[in-house]
């Protein structure tokens, strides 16, 4: 073969490397295909401002990072085209690592081996990586350590980017709130990809509340990566064993890390639950009151499903900033009105509490020895959770005290700071005297309830109208007052 023809080939063989590397979810192996949870969090970039990936460790969702901004680096992504508004201008995107070993051993070099190295410039202070450009476009990748938080959001705010990706979870969610304001003025993408080994309950709130006009948030299982073969993962669950059930949960599945010392377990997917869509006014509700002299007032309002008894929190709120207990009960009356109040409850150590309600027409069901059955009603209430009581997504107060609560280092069976916790007290005196399940109620929901009765009067109405007052003759023989119609008084 000629040297002419070897050149050729030589080329011919780069460009094809090339081809497959810009398209490979594995650099390193050009046979892998992503599995379903990969592609679909890959074919996903773009639709979303804020994009989480949360998954149990070795799940690649630090290489689907890397994927994706690589992608976005040489703007060759197969699902995403750059957004007309952005013009002509140089992409900048900023790569947050927890340490710059981290940085460069295992995010950069993922990111490099998707591209041919001769397309990419690094530039370096000393022997630390800052940044690096990708020669054919101009485009940018800025990387930021973040060992000091408070030292990584202010070297980057003075970035403008189009996109920005912290991978690993911070100890701090000023992190997320600083890396979002950098890519505000493009209407960039944030990504984070993390295994949640940290308990971090803003950061939590964060993700399991992001309302889905901003964000998604994927959740993807170690044995979403395709590496992991039916021996290894037989291997990887034997190991595992060993472990607590919420360590386990958190390295296999994502899920979040509770503390070791947590009152309760508490898991989102069971636990939170929207409403029926035939949720109606008319189900029977019952309120719970944990009111409190020197803090605040924890309302909690339950609602039951008529055709299967389960209960669901529709309102979770603190009281206060009143003057007095009748403004507290006047607020309760308000925040209850509409709704069929079968049963209102209280902490019976507030004697006070019920006994100036009654002046408002409330009457309260006491909670009997609840001193001396903490612990027994601390179980029911774990045993009821996601079996027979759903909170609804918006009470969010209650599911972070569910989440926060944990058990005093210093003295036995009790919780700590156990005097913040009144909406989580409010739940558990209403699992306490929870009305007993009486069947279905009605078949219909409320508002066709209502359109039939409005159409009933409707109709008497007409009806009365039409026939009009009674006439003088057939008013005759009609009794009104011991007197007969048409005959003289007597």
């Amino acid at each position: 073969m000629s040297d002419k023809n070897l050149k050729k080939m030589v080329l011919a063989l780069r460009r094809l490397d090339k081809i497959e590397r810009s398209s490979a979810i594995d650099p390193h192996n050009l046979d892998a295909k992503p599995s379903d949870k990969q592609q679909q969090i890959l074919e996903s970039f773009g639709q979303h401002k804020i994009t989480i990936v949360r998954g149990g460790n070795q799940s690649s969702k630090t290489t689907l990072g890397a994927r994706t901004f690589s992608w976005m680096l040489t703007e060759t992504h197969p699902f995403w085209q750059r957004p007309v508004e952005w013009g002509q201008e140089r992409l900048q995107i900023l790569v947050l690592g927890k340490s710059g070993k981290i940085i460069e051993e295992s995010l950069y070099y993922r990111i490099k081996s998707y591209i041919d190295p001769s397309e990419l410039h690094e530039f370096r202070a000393g022997n630390i990586l800052q940044k690096v450009v990708h020669k054919p476009t101009g485009n940018t990748i800025l990387f930021q350590s973040y060992e000091n938080v408070n030292q990584a959001r202010e070297r980057i705010q003075s970035y403008t980017a189009h996109g920005v990706w912290i991978d690993e979870m911070p100890n701090s969610l000023e992190l997320f709130s600083e890396a979002l304001r950098r890519i505000q003025a493009r209407d960039g993408y944030f990504w984070a990809t993390f295994t949640p080994l940290i308990v971090n309950n803003e950061i939590r709130s964060f993700c399991d509340h992001l309302p889905e006009t901003q964000g998604k948030m994927f959740k993807i299982h170690m044995f979403d990566n395709p590496l992991y073969t039916i021996e290894k993962q037989a291997k990887i669950l034997e190991e595992m064993s060993l472990y607590p059930e919420h360590v386990r949960r958190c390295r296999l599945e994502g899920e979040w890390m509770s503390v070791e010392n947590a009152v309760y377990y508490f898991d989102p997917e069971s636990m939170v639950r929207s409403l029926p869509p035939h949720y109606s006014p008319a189900w029977r509700h019952v309120e719970s009151s944990d009111p409190a002299a020197r803090s605040a007032h924890g309302l909690t309002i339950w609602a039951e499903d008529p055709s299967n008894g389960r209960w669901y929190c529709v309102r979770a709120e603190y009281l206060s900033g009143l003057r007095d207990t009748d403004e507290y009960i006047v607020a309760v009356k308000m925040r209850t009105q509409g709704l069929n109040i079968i049963r209102r409850i209280y902490d019976s150590a507030c004697p006070w509490y019920a006994d100036a309600a009654v002046k408002h027409g409330l009457h309260y069901t006491p909670v009997v020895n609840k001193a001396h059955r903490k612990l027994e009603m601390i179980k029911a209430m774990q045993m009821a959770l996601g079996q027979q009581l759903f909170l609804a997504p918006w009470c969010q107060d209650l599911v972070a005290e569910f989440t926060n609560m944990h058990w005093s280092d210093t003295a036995d069976n009790k919780i700590a700071k156990s005097h913040k916790y009144h909406l989580h007290d409010s739940a558990v005196y209403f699992l306490d005297c929870m009305p007993k399940f009486e069947g279905v109620t009605f078949t219909t929901d409320y508002w066709h309830d209502l359109r039939t009765a409005n159409q009933k009067r409707k109709v008497a109405e007409y009806q009365t109208k039409q026939q009009g007052p009674l006439a003088p003759r057939q008013r005759q023989g009609i009794k009104h007052r011991g007197r007969v119609w048409g005959k003289p008084w007597r």
